[in-house]
């Protein structure tokens, strides 16, 4: 995202939509609808139209949630000042080297690098003692180690960064994933090595490089879950297994997603999910996903979530540069990697904002040989910035007065009135900058109030969900279906039940199913019929028996094409009772409020940015 200059006051922005009385800008819906828009895609009336209808339950989101207070907790507060603190201030970027810049993020795009590092947090204003002190540790710590393992334990016994106990792993990640400085000091570093002390805004830092691979790009996949949540270890492990092994079996794909998965999102895809790479799935899931080839499956794989099943449907390769350009471009500015230094930043300041100082004033308060006569001085004008005038006495308010003023004191008071003034004006002087502000800002409101009002409600609610898939059981159809038990096989437990007859045979398993000690020894589920008769011994009979590899399925009864049951598709279930209270929730949110959209204005929009 581009933070450029314009010339635009809010006074300016043209009124698109109004709720009550709060105004909602086209600039604000467009900087946000652009944010998600290809370049190559036209702006066109009905998909602004219905982008600006989301917009406007967006707004009315964190209208509610402003009105019920959640602005104003101690949490919230610290949380959004903690991300706006981390904001790039659009007034520090400069524009030298760009062209380098960009060419050595392109080249680092081609690059993966997994490591570890151990980080002593250094404040930017620390003392020099404190400063050298943690210089000092690392420097000496790199010469004892030898080994990843070696590094590991130093990283637990002396990091300060959360991935200490982790024995410092950072796992995989490529340009823009890190520091400037500490991506640079990565990639500069050889594979086993450890690199020099670093600085960052953080601290120090030294790094281990365990690996470099050549990026792998992104990957599209899709997959079979079985969350660690919903079972122990074992179990997932265990329910991913079969799946497994069914799919080599020859059952379909898509049968298995729908019937099995977890991941109430996918499942009814095909388990299909995003184009990623790096940083937006698990590293355990990229790490074998990047090693198939296109069609290929994977064996179960564990996540901190739970168990995989993956198969790789697409890879999309690191672009060209041209490509990617405006991509990269942002991302510098993002980055802060093109900053100005801290005296190119206050000079670039003075100009922009015609600072204007007082040269005869300051020559006095240096020369001054009394506090008697530094009082005398406090309503005379230090400087200016845009006419606004800093006198004397502000310099001097909440400080120790002596008589000794150096000039250093003077400049380090007007820088530090210049980036105030700076950051003051910066939302104004940059209106996408204050769009992001805000951004951060509702994002967050919107998350607290969508917890409070829909998501928690639909998780707990199960009276709710019971009643809702009762009303819409006729959107959950199920095909011809087998009754199933599946047992670990053993030699005289297969003999057994193909000896035992119809009811006692049922009663028996249905036993072995409700025993407090089943453990997955016995499995019972409803499996479609084009998936079970996919196994060559299969017969087509009930209650049959028939062994698949180290499993022994036992076939109870033929179930007629109808509905799932709710204990069979409870996830995807909880999915859509969360639409239907957020679909209710947005209708009396509209009741209470007056809306009103001005079309003259939404048509303006489109003809100017076409």
């Amino acid at each position: 995202m581009l933070l450029l200059v314009v010339q635009i006051s809010k006074a300016q922005e043209r009124v698109i939509a109004t709720i009550d009385e709060q105004k909602i800008s086209a600039e604000e819906v467009l900087y946000a609808y652009n944010k998600n828009r290809a370049d190559t895609l036209p702006l066109n009336y009905d998909s602004l139209n219905l982008y600006l209808e989301r917009y406007i339950n967006f707004k009315l989101k964190v209208l509610e949630a402003r009105a019920q207070g959640l602005d104003q907790s101690k949490t919230f507060q610290s949380e959004l000042n903690g991300y706006l603190k981390e904001l790039r201030k659009p007034y520090t970027e400069g524009l030298n080297q760009e062209e380098e810049l960009i060419e050595e993020a392109y080249a680092r795009m081609q690059t993966n690098i997994k490591a570890a590092h151990i980080l002593i947090p250094v404040q930017p204003d620390a003392s020099p003692s404190d400063t050298l002190q943690a210089y000092t540790l690392l420097d000496s710590l790199r010469s004892t180690i030898n080994t990843a393992e070696d590094f590991a334990n130093a990283a637990r016994r002396y990091s300060k960064d959360g991935s200490a106990q982790n024995g410092g792993n950072l796992g995989w990640f490529t340009v823009f994933m890190m520091v400037y400085p500490f991506e640079s000091a990565a990639y500069d570093t050889e594979i086993g090595q450890v690199s020099n002390v670093v600085r960052s805004q953080f601290g120090y830092h030294i790094i281990f490089v365990q690996d470099k691979i050549e990026a792998a790009g992104k990957v599209r996949t899709s997959h079979i879950f079985f969350s660690t949540r919903m079972h122990n270890d074992q179990e997932a492990r265990l329910l991913a297994q079969k799946t497994y092994d069914s799919l080599q079996n020859g059952a379909k794909w898509g049968d298995m997603a729908k019937k099995y998965s977890e991941d109430a999102q996918t499942k009814l895809k095909g388990g299909a999910l995003p184009l990623a790479g790096l940083r937006q799935l698990p590293d355990e899931y990229l790490e074998v996903a990047f090693k198939l080839s296109v069609g290929e499956i994977s064996t179960p794989a564990k996540t901190p979530f739970g168990w995989h099943v993956i198969r790789l449907d697409a890879v999309q390769p690191v672009p060209e540069l041209p490509i990617i350009l405006r991509n990269i471009q942002e991302q510098i500015k993002r980055s802060g990697r093109n900053e100005l230094t801290d005296k190119a930043l206050i000079d670039k300041l003075k100009k922009d904002y015609n600072y204007q100082s007082e040269s005869q004033v300051k020559e006095l308060i240096i020369q001054a040989n009394s506090i008697e006569e530094l009082n005398k001085l406090k309503v005379e004008t230090l400087f200016a910035l845009e006419g606004r005038q800093f006198a004397v006495g502000e310099f001097l308010k909440d400080r120790n007065l002596k008589v000794e003023i150096l000039p250093a004191e003077i400049s380090k008071f007007e820088s530090e009135r210049i980036i105030s003034y700076a950051d003051s004006i910066a939302p104004i002087q940059y209106p996408a900058y204050r769009f992001l502000m805000q951004e951060y800002e509702e994002g967050l409101l919107l998350f607290e109030i969508m917890e409070s009002e829909v998501w928690n409600k639909a998780i707990i609610d199960t009276v709710g969900q019971l009643d809702y898939f009762r009303k819409n059981r006729t959107n959950y159809p199920a095909p011809e279906r087998y009754s199933v038990f599946e047992l670990d096989y053993t030699e005289s437990l297969l003999d057994s039940l193909i000896k035992a007859d119809k009811t006692t045979l049922i009663n028996s398993l249905e036993g072995l199913f409700e025993g407090e000690n089943n453990e997955l020894k016995i499995v019972k589920k409803r499996v479609e019929v084009s998936e079970i008769t996919s196994f060559e011994a299969f017969k087509d009979e009930a209650p049959s028996t028939f062994r698949v590899d180290d499993k022994i399925f036992v076939v109870i009864e033929k179930i007629e094409p109808g509905f799932y049951e709710y204990d069979e598709i409870r996830g995807l279930v909880i999915a859509d009772y969360q639409n239907y209270l957020d679909d209710n929730f947005i209708a009396l949110l509209r009741s209470k409020h007056k809306i009103r959209t001005n079309k003259k204005v939404l048509r303006q929009t489109i003809n100017e940015n076409n």
